[in-house]
């Protein structure tokens, strides 16, 4: 029997280098050789799914058995399309790792029908979260905890035995070739993608979000970032309209269940309760409602000071204790994306939140995509003055 040998390409990450410059590099790489050949209806893309958002997802079965466990399920390419993509794009909100594994298992059933590339267009990413290693009270001691991150992107670039027309081995390739995250937690997502040879755009949606609901017409604003982590998102609105702008701090207390302990500066809390006649209406900006911990804590340092908050997220997971944390009567307002379908049920919020669909702003870009699936050298690619949306990528 013949020795076939496989090894995943690791990349170096420079830090010299913006992040989102050797995404793109790679990502040319992988599709800029194919585009000779490669006519815009051999480029489709599919739901899944998988997550069950965003919308577009709900509408494909998903067989869920007794033990818990979701199988998705998945179509004759060539019934559907009239022959098989040579690149195709699955839609999908894996907030679990079972999800993970659906969408790994998926990916490889359409390339045993002989789609060559596989890009994976992600609303939510289980684990993301857990992208470091976290520290004590002394900042010294370790928590041992794993790095899930590191996995679930090793699993994407695990080993997928093409098979040639006789049924031959013939060559050994990445599950998944490329990808597109909507929203990332942290740059570290995109980072051990590419360790792995994996070119995964970030897609910011905030301009998105924003776009919908027209911040621009607000009235006594006062844009509060929650943490030092989402400090950009917050500032660059902030900037955009001319609102004024602070930061809370946040301490978590990793050696429980990482409860989130908020700092907001005596000056901010005086700009806050002298903008407007109650007190200025803050806004705050986040990539993920999961427990809403972060944002029921700034509610409660905001009472006598604030005269409502309203919150902006992509991503609404609602886990834990999120609905009594956002029934704080000083949260007025919720917009979110359906990048993900929530954990419970969420009737209690109803009358707060806002659903932004991203289905437009997706298609928008999948739609450029299958038209300009690589362009080196175009700085202007996959912008939104070529596509259409508010939906861009990430800027380092």
């Amino acid at each position: 029997m013949a020795r076939i040998e496989y090894s995943i390409r690791c990349i170096e990450v420079s830090r010299e280098e913006p992040l989102c410059n050797q995404v793109r590099r790679r990502w040319d790489e992988i599709f800029a050789p194919t585009l000779e050949n490669l006519q815009p209806n051999q480029i489709r893309i599919l739901p899944t799914g998988i997550g069950g958002a965003p919308a577009i997802n709900q509408k494909i079965a998903t067989r869920r058995f007794p033990d818990t466990s979701k199988i998705p399920s998945y179509i004759d390419l060539k019934e559907e399309f009239g022959d098989v993509p040579k690149v195709l794009t699955l839609i999908a909100s894996p907030v679990l790792a079972e999800d993970l594994i659906s969408l790994l298992a998926v990916a490889r059933e359409y390339k045993n029908q002989g789609v060559e590339k596989i890009i994976a267009q992600i609303t939510s990413l289980a684990h993301e979260r857990q992208d470091h290693k976290f520290f004590g009270k002394d900042g010294k001691k370790l928590i041992k905890e794993v790095v899930t991150l590191d996995a679930i992107m090793g699993a994407f670039a695990s080993p997928y035995l093409r098979k040639d027309e006789d049924g031959k081995n013939a060559v050994i390739e990445p599950t998944i070739d490329a990808g597109m995250a909507v929203q990332n937690h942290s740059k570290d997502v995109v980072e051990k993608a590419l360790e792995y040879g994996i070119p995964m755009l970030s897609i910011d949606a905030f301009d998105y979000l924003v776009q919908e609901v027209h911040i621009e017409n607000q009235k006594d604003v006062f844009i509060l970032g929650p943490d030092k982590g989402r400090r950009k998102f917050g500032k660059k609105m902030a900037e955009k309209f001319n609102f004024p702008f602070g930061c809370a701090t946040k301490k978590r207390k990793r050696e429980t269940n990482g409860e989130p302990e908020i700092e907001i500066s005596p000056e901010d809390l005086l700009s806050i309760k002298n903008t407007g006649a109650q007190g200025a209406r803050v806004i705050i900006f986040d990539d993920e409602i999961r427990e809403a911990g972060t944002v029921g804590a700034i509610a409660k340092v905001l009472k006598g000071y604030a005269s409502e908050i309203i919150v902006y997220a992509t991503k609404g997971i609602f886990a834990g204790e999120a609905i009594a944390n956002l029934n704080n009567q000083l949260i007025s307002r919720i917009y979110i994306t359906d990048a993900v379908w929530p954990m419970q049920d969420i009737t209690d919020l109803r009358d707060k939140i806002t659903w932004i669909p991203l289905q437009p702003g997706l298609d928008s870009l999948n739609s450029y995509l299958q038209q300009h699936l690589s362009e080196p050298g175009n700085d202007s690619w996959l912008s939104p003055e070529v596509t259409g949306t508010a939906l861009h990528l990430h800027e380092d």
